[in-house]
Formats: structure tokens, C-alpha cells, sequence
């Protein structure tokens, strides 16, 4: 198992690729394409055309951009008996309220029953799609996505110091505000005594004009 862990928001889906046992009387096979990257749209047209069914699923992901695919299985260049499903996950962007990660189990090699509730009690929601393998055993977890390499979600930065920066900014433009708006009303006070200085200076008899 790989060192490092996966966080992914809790509620998040988890495919459990379980193996439906051998593959019998196939006589044609098809080679999974990659679709990496590509949009939904595209990557369904890619999977139809080489002749194999896409099951699409949905996903918080931060690592890939919104309605591009993130995850696909099995990796391209595998053979396949011509007809199979293959999960297609799609990112449906960073979720809209922030939701706590949690560290996702791997559960690679358990039966069915056993990793969907290692799962659930996780706080993930499993999912599963079957597929032959004439390797693993019926009912067995060949693997799941994400997986332990998966970058699938990035816990968002706090933007703590962001807040404090804007509110610090806010007083600093208040304090000039009111240091501005005292400076002027000094200005017109001295104004208005000058006034009837002048005034009373132009009535004094015997000043010329």
C-alpha cells in the first residue's frame, strides 16, 4: 500500500471495482482508450467508439477542472471482452460548503460486503462496478477510485490571514477618513472667523476702497 493517504471531503463517492469471476466464451475483445481530461461529451464518444459501455460518475475533485474526466478505469491500453463497463469519473468541482476530509481506507482485496462497509463507516458513499477478471476471485475488490495515488481532492488553504489583511485595511481606511474629513472641518472653522474680520475692517471709517 502506498505511503501516502488520500483526503477526500466526507460524503464522497468511492467505486469499488469488484471482479464478476472469469471471462467465458469472449471472442472478441476491445482496448480501453484514455480519457484523461477529457470533457464528459467527448470521453463517452471515445469509450462508445472502441466498443466497450462508459459508467459515468460524479465527484468532488480540485485536481481536475470541473466536468473533465479525473479518474478512469481500468488505465488505458487494457483489453477488455469487447461490450464491458468501464467507470468514467467525472469532477464536479470543489464542493459548494466546505466539508471536514477524511483519510479514505484502501480496500483492495477484501469481499464486496466487507469493503462497502469499511467505507461507509469512513463517511463515504460506496459505489461498485463489476468486472471479469479470470485473476481475482468473484466478489473480490480488484481496486477502488480514488486510489492511495489519487490527488483527487485538496483540502482548501485557510484564508484566515486574508480576512484579517481586509479588515486591517478597512479600519486603516476609516481612520483616514475621519482624519481627512477633521482637517477640513478645522479649515472651515477658520474660515469663518476670518470673515467678519474682513468685514468689519471694510467699515472702518476714512479706508479707501
Amino acid at each position: 500500500m502506498a505511503e501516502n493517504l488520500v483526503m477526500l471531503p466526507a460524503g464522497s463517492r468511492v467505486v469499488l471495482i469488484v471482479s464478476s469471476g472469469p471471462t467465458e466464451g469472449v471472442e472478441t475483445y476491445a482496448t480501453m482508450p484514455d480519457v484523461l481530461e477529457l470533457t464528459q461529451g467527448k470521453a463517452l464518444q471515445t469509450v462508445q467508439e472502441a466498443g466497450l459501455k462508459s459508467r459515468t460518475k460524479y465527484d468532488y475533485s480540485t485536481a481536475t477542472r470541473k466536468g473533465a474526466v479525473g479518474t478512469q478505469y481500468p488505465e488505458a491500453g487494457v483489453a477488455l471482452p469487447r461490450g464491458s463497463e468501464v467507470l468514467v469519473l467525472v469532477s464536479s468541482g470543489a464542493p459548494m460548503s466546505e466539508r471536514t476530509p477524511r483519510e479514505l481506507p484502501q480496500v483492495a482485496g477484501r469481499c464486496l460486503d466487507e469493503a462497502r462497509n469499511i467505507i461507509k463507516a469512513a463517511g463515504f458513499t460506496p459505489d461498485v462496478l463489476y468486472t471479469p477478471s479470470d485473476v481475482v476471485e468473484e466478489d473480490i475488490v480488484i481496486a477502488q477510485a480514488p486510489n492511495e495515488t489519487a490527488a483527487a481532492y485538496q483540502p482548501k488553504k485557510s484564508n484566515l490571514w486574508a480576512w484579517i489583511l481586509v479588515a486591517l485595511l478597512i479600519v486603516v481606511i476609516a481612520v483616514v477618513g475621519f482624519l481627512v474629513m477633521e482637517q477640513k472641518g478645522r479649515a472651515a472653522a477658520t474660515s469663518s472667523h476670518l470673515a467678519p474680520i474682513e468685514r468689519v475692517a471694510a467699515r472702518v471709517p476714512g479706508t479707501p476702497l
